[in-house]
This record gives structure tokens, C-alpha cells and sequence, in this order.
């Protein structure tokens, strides 16, 4: 199943959602002071943003990795909202790294805000509550920890330590897909393995953002965003294929330690899934980093 199309299709239909609401918002004061089809147009507009940087991979969904894992032990009626999660957390990462203009950036928080309302009728559980609290939580932390992992690699004088460091944050930064994970699991009579699944999924995860890194070195260096691969490519260019592959070994280890670990055989369909997407990407990696370094 292409689940990327599925969540783009479902992401579409939900401005239908709020022009429902807007529709009983506005009553019978619509047809006299406003056009509904304006609200279309401009939330249409709002969400194109978004649907345009997922379809070309500028940016990754999350919610399609976990549908890839779970495949149908995912509860339908949690997609949306796994949807609405990502949606956020990619928009505000645009708000923060990217340079928008001022019609840009109210475009931005107009999907925000739309995003957000969505979330919130689909009545989340207190169990997803509690998850999303304590995964903002987490991203608030990541920020600091992520300046003083980069620094202490920098700095760093033997090559091996830089290659562990380096994987630790990748590890680090893969708490992003914790909250995905988490969602079906709410359902899921899975608790008893619910760690070694989420495990699995940040090794997947490190993966995933080490091969955007590398994607994006071009970007990055243009718009002087100093991140830890463009200080690799820079600084130690001849070792750059070692360095990549290091990692990429320590989280193969890494997985393979997860997978031995489980025994629900549920569960374990599920982290073999993240196992399987996670030697995919490494293969991908592999021509990334050959086409990079000559």
C-alpha cells in the first residue's frame, strides 16, 4: 500500500473538517458577510505547503514509517492523529529554521491552527494526552542537548569517538518518532514489548535523519546552517565514507540487539518492519555517500 498517498489524501479531506465548523461558526451571518468558498480557497492554499514538501521528500512523514511497521495491527481511527502530529511538528519546524516572509509565515500559522483544531476533536485519549506532553517535553530538551553533542564532537581528537558521539545524538534526535510509535501502541495490546519497539524505531529513525543530513549538505552549507555533517564533509572530508559507515554499523548492532530481545511475535513483526526499512535506507545511504565523496 502507498500509505504517503493515503495520508495525503486524508490530510486533503481534512480542511472539509473545518469548513464544516467554520459553516456552524458563522451561521446564518455566511451568506451576508461572507463567502464560504473565500475559507476554502484560503485553507486549500494553507495546506498546500505542506502536502507539496512531503510529496517531493523535503520533508519526511513519520506516521507513513510507523504505517510501514504496524501495517494492520494499526488502528485506523488513530491515523488522523498521527497525521495532525506531524503535520505540527513540521510546521514549526519551518517557522523556526526557515527564512519566511510575512505572508508566508501567516500562511504557516493559519496551518498551524488548523492542524491543531483537528487534533483536538479527534479526542485524543489521556493516554496520547500524556504522550504528547512528555514528547514536547523532549523537544524542548533536544535543542540544548543536540548544541552540546556537536560541540563535544567538534572538539573531539580521535576520529573512532566522533564516529560514537555522532551516533549518540543521531539516537538522541530519533526521540521525534516516539510519539508515533506511541499512538498505536495505545491501542495495541502490545505493552509488554512496547520498549523494544520503540527502541527499534529511533534506530530506524537515526537512520532516516542521518540520510536527510546527508541529502541536504548543499542546502545547509547555502543557507549557513552549521549542522554536524556539513562540519564532517568540511573538516574531514577523506574520512567522510568511514565516518558514515561507523555509524551505520553501530545502529545495525544496535537493531540487531533490539530484534534478539523480543518474543511476542506480534512485536516482533513490527521491529523486523523497522529492521527491514532500516537496512533499505542504509543501502540508499551507501549511493548517497559514494555519489558524495568520489
Amino acid at each position: 500500500m502507498d500509505y504517503k498517498k493515503l495520508i495525503i489524501k486524508k490530510y486533503e479531506k481534512s480542511v472539509s473538517t473545518n469548513l464544516s465548523d467554520i459553516k456552524k461558526i458563522l451561521g446564518v451571518r455566511t451568506q451576508k458577510f461572507n463567502n464560504i468558498s473565500d475559507y476554502r480557497n484560503l485553507l486549500i492554499t494553507s495546506s498546500k505547503s505542506m502536502v507539496i514538501k512531503w510529496k517531493s521528500n523535503k520533508k519526511y512523514l513519520r506516521t507513513e514509517f510507523v504505517l510501514r511497521a504496524f501495517v494492520e495491527l494499526y488502528p485506523v481511527k488513530l491515523i488522523e492523529q498521527s497525521i495532525m502530529v506531524d503535520a505540527m511538528i513540521n510546521i514549526l519546524d519551518d517557522l523556526l529554521d526557515s527564512n519566511l516572509d510575512k505572508q508566508d509565515k501567516m500562511l504557516y500559522i493559519l496551518e498551524y491552527l488548523r492542524v491543531f483544531s483537528i487534533y483536538n476533536f479527534s479526542l485524543p485519549s489521556l493516554r496520547v494526552q500524556k504522550v504528547m506532553g512528555n514528547y514536547f517535553d523532549k523537544l524542548i530538551t533536544l535543542a540544548v542537548a543536540e548544541f552540546n553533542y556537536q560541540e563535544e564532537i567538534v572538539n573531539e581528537n580521535i576520529f573512532d569517538k566522533k564516529i560514537q558521539l555522532s551516533t549518540e545524538l543521531l539516537l538522541m534526535r530519533a526521540m521525534d518518532i516516539d510519539v508515533f510509535v506511541q499512538i498505536p501502541l495505545t491501542k495495541e495490546n502490545l505493552d509488554i514489548e512496547t520498549n523494544t519497539i520503540s527502541a527499534a524505531s529511533k534506530v530506524f529513525r537515526a537512520g532516516n535523519i542521518l540520510k536527510k543530513d546527508l541529502l541536504d549538505i548543499d542546502i545547509d552549507k547555502k543557507q549557513g546552517q552549521a549542522t554536524l555533517i556539513t562540519y564532517i564533509y568540511d573538516k574531514h572530508t577523506r574520512d567522510m565514507k568511514g565516518y558514515i559507515h561507523g555509524i551505520l554499523g553501530l545502529l545495525e548492532s544496535r537493531m540487531d540487539s533490539i530484534i534478539k530481545r523480543g518474543i511476542n511475535r506480534r512485536s516482533k513483526t513490527i521491529r523486523d518492519n523497522f529492521r527491514n526499512m532500516f537496512i533499505e535506507q542504509k543501502d540508499e545511504i551507501d549511493k548517497i555517500i559514494t555519489k558524495l565523496v568520489k
